[in-house]
């Protein structure tokens, strides 16, 4: 089973401030097919998408106005605002090529 050591702790501080400390987990949430990557979303609420080894992603909403971040997920947690999403189909362009997160609300 292992000794109970992970290396690279900085890669579960990420995955818990984005889930636990920002509160981005939402009950209401389903898998949803708006997109080619992963995605779960209370359509016209928020949407959350993820894909690894990636340089964009094509997020598809539902038609509104959202608040939009991306986060490295393999980096230390640091939210890179993209401001306000107004379009039903929104494609992230990363400064890089990484496993990206893209937060979308209301």
């Amino acid at each position: 089973i292992g000794d109970g050591k992970y290396e690279n702790k900085e890669l579960i501080n990420t995955f818990f401030t984005f889930w636990n400390v920002k509160k981005r987990f939402h009950k209401d949430m389903e898998a949803s097919s708006h997109s080619s990557t992963y995605c779960l979303a209370k359509a016209g609420k928020y949407y959350i998408f993820y894909q690894e080894n990636t340089s964009s992603i094509s997020c598809k909403t539902e038609k509104g106005e959202y608040q939009g971040i991306a986060i490295d997920a393999l980096k230390p947690y640091k939210e890179i605002s993209l401001g306000r999403v107004n379009k039903d189909i929104y494609t992230f362009k990363a400064p890089y090529n990484s496993d990206w997160v893209i937060y979308l609300s209301k």
